[in-house]
């Protein structure tokens, strides 16, 4: 069979280069694939998966051994006495024929699909470089065949092109749900078997082979989420591919204490879900905390269902993905699996600050209506409402005191920081996301789309400045406009005055590139349209109506802020250099306006003609605000 599948794929690939001129020139290698940091990666996960194959053998034939399946075949064998169980995988009950019977189906249709997808993907989507390797070197594709059996990322054995590599990534999907999902649960089900068989015959401590099985599940249940939740990452991201700026977005000390504090109050409620339905009895108190058990199981189904579609929706936005998500995905995988307890985790991997903000305001509300409201609504019933004895259970009162004091102290946090979101929303751009329950829709397709101002494989170009926005603004209003291909420079560093930025002027010399400066926090401002920025006051010369120019900026990052004198308070800003002529940082720091109410109102007087000296028209409806950070 292998070979069949072998042949179709190195056939189908000679056809499909005959047909067509040139190589794989344009096919991108991982760089991942040839450092020594990825191949050890690459290999721990090989041997990880192996390991729970071997695992997952052994307890499919630990069930066989000890069900009446294996009994009737020993019994009508020859040589009975021979076909005991081994003593190290003998069980002190009889394992149901249908959990064995399950278990061995779902074991083996793993090992088909497994083979199946990974014979499907070398037939129809293989890069020419590994359709190459499957005419030229067949014996060793045979032998990987082999071991694809075992996990789909074996494969990988032979790839190092992108498209290979996330490819075979992705497939671990089919054996975490079709083989690792089904065994867990068939397991569990042998074991709680193995529980009430003991039980009844009034056994004490834990039955013999339980320990294995329940390192069957463990080992299990890790490969199944660490391989899962990679495989979605890199499924999701791999066309993703806007370069990134970093692997690592450190927060700053008051996220890290916050992203601490909600990690470890989702820990502490999920530890009291044992300890409720561990309550025995039929009085009140027992009843009270086992219902409360399956409320707190409901509540955390709920959290991470929630938790996980926002971390889904951001990672399929082009404006939020970028290339390390991919490329680094056990990385990813580690922060998306801390993401899942609380969202905003998912900023360790983001890229800028508008990012970071949207995903804070998520992740708050995320967190307060699908886990902090529920579970602190449920504590206060069961301490106050219901006053539940709970030394019914030992350790659940302590439990219970320490949980519901964090997830006070959670909530307290998560609304403080909704109230910050909400009041300088104001002072940021609106977030470039757009969520979307429909997986699949136009809306989810149009977020995996570049923007108007990113580019594909390529470094990101700045936003057009304000220039271009009072260039565009002139030409609406029928100015003479120069001719095609020149450029409006707004100053040039030879000349400061405000004719000479609207003169028309072409200047090619003229960077495009961000700028950053320095300037107090009261001095950024947000004009009717939305845009910030700050006003440079210019060099006054005869014959000038104005001397103020309006800077647009691109980003806004608050400084450390200071203990006193919040009007000293400094951000560092950053803008188009074309924006200002090429003047340098120093002589931008030196002229910032920190009276803009003051610039505006003489930009005002400037556009309806009257001159500064005279008094100002009174236009509070159209009259903005500083924007002060936070």
């Amino acid at each position: 069979f292998l070979r069949l599948v072998l042949y179709g794929a190195a056939s189908r690939h000679a056809t499909r280069e005959a047909t067509r001129d040139g190589g794989d020139d344009d096919e991108g290698v991982l760089s991942g694939t040839r450092t020594l940091g990825g191949r050890l990666l690459f290999a721990l996960g090989l041997l990880f998966s192996a390991l729970k194959w071997i695992m997952q053998l052994l307890c499919v034939a630990t069930l066989y051994w000890n069900s009446a399946t294996y009994s009737e075949a020993s019994a009508s064998a020859p040589l009975a006495t021979s076909r005991d169980p081994p003593d190290a995988f003998a069980l002190s009950f009889e394992v149901s024929t249908s959990h064995f019977r399950a278990a061995i189906v779902f074991f083996v249709l793993t090992l088909l699909l497994n083979v199946l997808v990974v014979a499907a993907h070398l037939s129809l989507r293989a890069s020419d470089a590994l359709g190459a390797m499957l005419r030229s070197k067949q014996t060793r594709v045979l032998g990987v065949l082999s071991l694809s059996a075992l996990h789909p990322e074996f494969t990988n054995l032979l790839c190092d092109r992108e498209q290979d590599v996330f490819a075979f990534r992705s497939l671990a999907l089919i054996p975490a749900f079709s083989g690792d999902l089904p065994l867990v649960v068939i397991t569990r089900l042998v074991m709680r078997d193995g529980n009430d068989a003991w039980d009844a015959a009034g056994g004490d401590g834990s039955w013999e082979g339980k320990s294995f099985l329940s390192a069957v599940v463990a080992i299990t249940i890790i490969h199944m989420w660490t391989f899962g939740v990679r495989a979605i990452v890199v499924a999701i991201t791999a066309n993703l591919r806007r370069p990134s700026e970093r692997l690592l977005n450190l927060p700053s000390v008051v996220d890290g204490i916050g992203l601490a504090i909600g990690v470890l109050q989702v820990v502490l409620v999920s530890s009291l879900a044992p300890l409720y339905l561990s309550a025995d009895g039929d009085g009140d108190d027992a009843s009270a905390l086992r219902s409360a058990g399956a409320a707190v199981t409901a509540i955390l189904a709920l959290s991470l269902c929630v938790n996980g579609g926002v971390q889904v929706s951001f990672l399929n936005h082009w404006r939020f993905s970028h290339a390390y998500l991919a490329d680094k995905s056990f990385f990813s995988t580690l922060v998306c699996s801390v993401s899942v307890l609380d969202a905003s985790a998912l900023n360790l991997v983001a890229q800028d600050e508008a990012s970071v903000r949207a995903v804070k305001k998520a992740a708050t509300a995320a967190s307060l209506v699908a886990q902090i409201g529920p579970a602190m609504l449920m504590q206060l019933l069961l301490t106050f409402a219901i006053d539940v004895d709970y030394t019914v259970v030992d350790g659940a009162k302590t439990a219970s005191g320490l949980a519901l004091a964090l997830t006070i102290v959670a909530c307290v946090y998560k609304l403080l920081l909704g109230v910050v979101l909400h009041v300088t929303r104001a002072a940021h751009p609106p977030a470039p996301f757009n969520h979307t329950l429909l997986l699949g829709g136009s809306v989810w397709r149009g977020n995996r789309r570049p923007g108007d101002d990113d580019t594909i494989g390529a470094e990101q170009q700045p936003p057009p400045g304000a220039a271009g926005q009072r260039q565009a603004n002139k030409e609406a209003d029928g100015v003479a406009q120069p001719a095609e291909g020149e450029q409006y420079t707004p100053i040039s560093p030879g000349s400061t005055s405000r004719d000479g930025l609207e003169a028309g002027v072409a200047a090619d010399e003229v960077a495009n590139e961000f700028m950053e400066a320095t300037c107090l926090e009261r001095a950024v401002f947000a004009m009717p349209d939305g845009a910030r920025g700050f006003f440079m006051q210019l060099p006054i010369e005869e014959g000038q109506l104005t001397p103020y120019l309006f800077v647009e900026v691109q980003a806004v990052k608050p400084q450390p802020r200071q203990r006193f004198g919040s009007r000293l308070q400094k951000v560092d800003v950053s803008f188009n250099s074309a924006d200002v002529g090429g003047l340098d940082r120093l002589f931008v720091e030196q002229h910032v306006c920190n009276d803009p109410q003051k610039a505006w109102r003489s930009l005002q007087n400037f556009e309806h003609g009257i001159d500064v000296d005279s008094q100002p028209q009174s236009t509070p409806q159209s009259t903005p605000q500083s924007t002060p950070q936070s």
